[in-house]
């Protein structure tokens, strides 16, 4: 089941489906592009690496121009996303809170789906 909580309210805006492919189907969530390009400006660091989620989004490559796209390396996906801080970028206080549950509900399906071997996608549409 995808959980459409974080895009409601956004009516036409692009959204980001974040999934993992389960015996039960496509398992994830579905949010607005907003939230999901400013979790990732949260995570950035000097190191990206190819192959998480990262690298793709700001050398504007890979899961944008591709629809789904599978997440190469899921532990390092996983590992970005915990870099997330508020401090890189203070001007969006007011999304912190969604950010950080954003983050929390990503962090638990990235884990479940490397421990079960679980490949996991974004879309952008």
């Amino acid at each position: 089941m995808i959980d459409n909580t974080y895009n409601q309210g956004f009516g036409a805006e692009k959204e980001v489906v974040v999934y993992s492919m389960t015996p039960k189907g496509k398992e994830g969530y579905e949010m607005w592009d907003g939230y999901f390009e400013n979790l990732l400006d949260g995570c950035y660091h000097d190191k990206i690496v190819k192959g998480g989620i990262l690298y793709g989004y700001m050398t504007l490559t890979e899961w944008q121009d591709e629809s789904p796209w599978k997440i190469e390396n899921v532990p390092l996906a996983l590992d970005e996303l915990k870099l997330f801080s508020e401090g890189k970028i203070p001007e969006m206080k007011s999304m912190f809170q969604k950010l950080r549950d954003i983050q929390q509900k990503l962090l638990t399906l990235l884990k479940y789906a490397s421990e079960h071997g679980y490949d996991v996608y974004i879309e952008y549409n």
